[in-house]
């Protein structure tokens, strides 16, 4: 199978790839393999990396489409592990770049989730499906955006994720970092031309969210993108009532 990434210039995964069929074509070598490794550990080898025994395993037809105790393949704990190399050789292993946990997390998911712009950026190049909801409605840009991962958001940005993509509760990804107060990916989906006053199913936008948190580089970010200062929620009040509400001062200047 064609690889789909560009890990071909990596050192290791280069010399896995030339001796692994030598080194575990022998008989001798397949016993000891046979003794030293048990279907378990291929979970444990993608959670960690270790792409030679994780080749073994995979030569040796373990379960690597299964999930774990947790429900996690290998391939979710290689990505959330951001380990490129072994998420490459269980994709060209004929692993589904879009299989999903029983909470419908994705691979691609926990790379967000967890920061991992390469192996995000590696799993798109493979067909990650880009605006997949799991079970609580969060896309993988959901998931970079409450994370405060701007690196992660930006690859996702970039291959076209829906920046206003609403959850159940009627959160964006813009309205989750304004929440969560991360200020860099405020800015850069306001650079992305994320609706600034779009509101929750409570009736908050994302400069409520920030001004009641108290997220003061958050709430200059949306103010800079002239996001309404005025806008009501379902209670009459504006970003400013509710900063004042939560008594934070720093906001307060800049409303």
């Amino acid at each position: 199978m064609e690889s789909c990434g560009v890990l071909n210039s990596s050192p290791i995964f280069f010399v896995t790839l030339l001796f692994y069929p030598y080194f575990y074509s022998s008989d001798l070598v397949d016993s000891f393999r046979k003794s030293m490794l048990s279907e378990d550990d291929v979970w444990e080898a993608a959670k960690y990396g270790h792409i030679v025994s994780l080749a073994a395993l995979i030569n040796a037809k373990a379960a690597i489409h299964a999930g774990d105790e947790s429900n996690q393949t290998p391939l979710h704990w290689a990505a959330r592990g951001g380990h490129s190399t072994a998420i490459q050789m269980l994709i060209d292993a004929g692993v589904n770049v879009n299989t999903k946990d029983p909470r419908k997390v994705t691979p691609l998911h926990l790379a967000a989730l967890y920061g991992h712009a390469a192996a995000a950026q590696l799993l798109l190049d493979c067909k990650a499906i880009v605006d997949v909801p799991d079970s609580d409605g969060w896309t993988p840009l959901h998931n970079a955006a409450d994370r405060g991962h701007a690196e992660a958001a930006q690859v996702l940005v970039n291959s076209k994720a829906t920046v206003d993509f609403k959850d159940p509760q009627g959160y964006t990804p813009l309205h989750r970092c304004a929440y969560s107060g991360r200020a860099d990916v405020v800015q850069l989906l306001c650079d992305a031309n994320a609706p600034l006053d779009g509101m929750t199913r409570s009736t908050w936008t994302a400069l409520h969210l920030s001004a009641f948190g108290g997220h003061s580089a958050a709430v200059q970010a949306l103010v800079d993108a002239k996001a309404g200062v005025d806008v009501k929620d379902q209670y009459d009040q504006t970003p400013l009532d509710r900063a004042a509400l939560g008594g934070h001062s720093a906001v307060l200047q800049i409303l």
